[in-house]
C-alpha cells in the first residue's frame, strides 16, 4: 500500500530527528570531554543528566531546521520520481511554470 504525502513525508522527518539526536549527542558528549581536558579532571566528572538535558534542548531548538531538511529530502525524492526535470522539461526559462506573455 502506498504512503499517503503526509505518511511519506513525517517517515522522512523521523529519519532526519535520529540522525540529528545522534550527531547532537556526540557533540554534547565531544563539548563536556573537551571541559574536562581543559580543567584536568577525569571522563568520569560528565554529568550524564546535563548532557542528556542539553541534548533535548538543543533537539527541541533545532526541530525547525529539520522538519525543513526533511520536507526537501521528500520534495527532492517525490519530484524525482514523479515529474521529468531535463532541460528539455524545463523550458526556455529554466522553469517548468508558465510564464505571462505581455506582447499580445
Amino acid at each position: 500500500m502506498e504512503l499517503s504525502n503526509y505518511q511519506a513525508f513525517m517517515e522522512c522527518m523521523r529519519k532526519w530527528e535520529k540522525i540529528g539526536c545522534n550527531i547532537l549527542c556526540g557533540l554534547a558528549l565531544w563539548e563536556q570531554m573537551q571541559d574536562c581536558d581543559r580543567r584536568g579532571v577525569p571522563y568520569t566528572d560528565i554529568d550524564i543528566e546535563a548532557v542528556s538535558q542539553d541534548v533535548a534542548y538543543r533537539l527541541m531548538m533545532s526541530h525547525d531546521r529539520l522538519y525543513a531538511l526533511a520536507l526537501y529530502e521528500w520534495t527532492e525524492q517525490h519530484f524525482a520520481q514523479n515529474s521529468d526535470t531535463s532541460d528539455a522539461a524545463a523550458g526556455e526559462n529554466g522553469c517548468n511554470f508558465p510564464t505571462h506573455n505581455n506582447s499580445t
